[in-house]
């Protein structure tokens, strides 16, 4: 997308700003739990960036980092600068109409995925891009329970206003162990047998190389498995995650596993794309700093 294109609602004075519709529910979502408040003052710092299991890690998340999230992915869909490409144009089109699944992996409180698709509504409204009809089957799936209700709870926020737009979504949620194959085993029987009817497939991941530190060989094999399970689809996996050394070397080491799996076969993917930018908080006049770092795999030939 050209940087002339980007409706200004999105992205000012060399800052990015998150969608209108997010901040409206992200602020009703906080308020509701009483902690509005809280996630005015002052950021976290990064070593707080990632959830975890138990429900005061998600609180905290959620009240700190969604917005970081959301502002990390939208900033790589806008792509101003044109540093990822091909994903963001990977993105756009599968996102353009018709029926599309997506796999949210962990999908934490949200911030994410829903970063993106109130970008796209924003971009919609503005006639920036096609508003055309387009079906999403959403399984989003994660090892923490308060976290899972919390995507959930934002999700119904925002579903009138993704339908305004021509987005219909069609949601399922499941706890998911990334460290047992037989959780991600079951995780793709459900998302598979829900999404049947789908033209394509999304595998979005999204800040979990926090996690990765200790877990590498886990999340490169439970990536792996389920990008196997994917070979006979038109899938797009869009890992997006923070510019951190474990990002790094867990990029690498999905990267090398993955190539090596679909040698001779029509699939491509890229090395890791990555810069920093600026984004305003959605409740203050702070400016905040971004970091973003991607890789894709895909398959979108018959």
């Amino acid at each position: 997308m050209f940087r002339s294109q980007i409706p200004e609602s999105l992205w000012q004075n060399e800052k990015l700003l998150l969608p209108p519709a997010l901040v409206g529910a992200l602020r009703e979502e906080l308020q509701g739990r009483a902690l509005y408040a809280e996630a005015c003052v002052e950021d976290k710092p990064d070593s707080e960036l990632f959830g975890g299991k138990d429900a005061e890690a998600a609180l905290s998340h959620f009240t700190h980092r969604f917005k970081t999230s959301a502002a990390r992915v939208e900033f790589v869909a806008l792509n101003p600068n044109g540093t990822f490409e091909p994903l963001a144009t990977a993105l756009f089109a599968c996102f353009l109409d018709g029926s599309v699944a997506i796999l949210d992996i962990p999908c934490g409180s949200g911030g994410g995925l829903f970063g993106l698709l109130l970008t796209l509504v924003e971009l919609r409204r503005h006639a920036t891009i096609a508003r055309l009809p387009l079906e999403i089957r959403l399984l989003a799936a994660d090892i923490s329970a308060e976290a899972r209700a919390i995507h959930e709870a934002m999700l119904l926020r925002i579903e009138e206003v993704l339908k305004e737009s021509g987005i219909n979504i069609t949601s399922e949620y499941m706890e998911w162990n990334v460290t047992d194959p037989f959780s991600t085993a079951a995780l793709m029987d459900r998302w598979l047998a829900f999404a049947s009817a789908s033209e394509e497939y999304l595998v979005f991941i999204s800040a979990f190389s926090g996690f990765a530190a200790s877990n590498a060989e886990a999340i490169a094999q439970a990536v792996r498995d389920i990008t196997v399970r994917l070979h006979n689809k038109m899938f797009l996996l869009a890992w997006i995650e923070p510019i951190m050394k474990t990002s790094e070397r867990l990029f690498s080491r999905v990267l090398g596993f993955l190539t090596s799996l679909f040698r001779g076969r029509p699939v491509t993917g890229c090395q890791p794309l990555e810069e920093e930018f600026k984004y305003r908080h959605p409740f203050t006049e702070q400016v905040l700093p971004g970091r973003a770092r991607v890789v894709r795999f895909e398959n979108f030939q018959d």
